[in-house]
Order: C-alpha cells, then structure tokens, then sequence
C-alpha cells in the first residue's frame, strides 16, 4: 500500500511523510466537519419527528369536538 493521498485532480507524484500527513489532517479534519453537519441535520430531523408524534399522541386522546 502507497503511502499517496492526492485531491481527485492531482498528479502523480508521491507525496513526502509530511505532505502526507498534512493531507491526510485536512481530509481527517473534512470528514469530522461533514459528520458533524450530518449529524446537526439527523437530530433536526428526530426533534421533529418526535414533535409530531407527541402532537399526534394530543390530538388522538383529546375528544371529538361535539358537532352541531
């Protein structure tokens, strides 16, 4: 296994030791933002999902409003 992290449009070249690492920090880096991001979205998402369960939940045990 080659010791290369390169961008999508890079060249060829093999990088140093500490070019490497340097892009492997800033990928490392990259992907912890990502799933911060994703995870900010997915709790956005079960708070209103939750939300609407426990409306749903008030709305079913409330009564019939009586017609006229």
């Amino acid at each position: 296994m080659s010791n290369e992290l390169k961008p999508a449009d890079s060249s060829a070249t093999p990088l140093s030791g500490a070019q490497f690492l340097e892009a492997l920090e800033s990928k490392h880096t990259y992907v912890l933002d990502e799933l911060d991001a994703l995870n900010a979205r997915i709790e956005s998402v079960l708070k209103l999902y939750v939300e609407s369960r426990q409306t749903a939940a008030i709305v079913a045990t409330q009564p019939a409003a009586a017609s006229s």
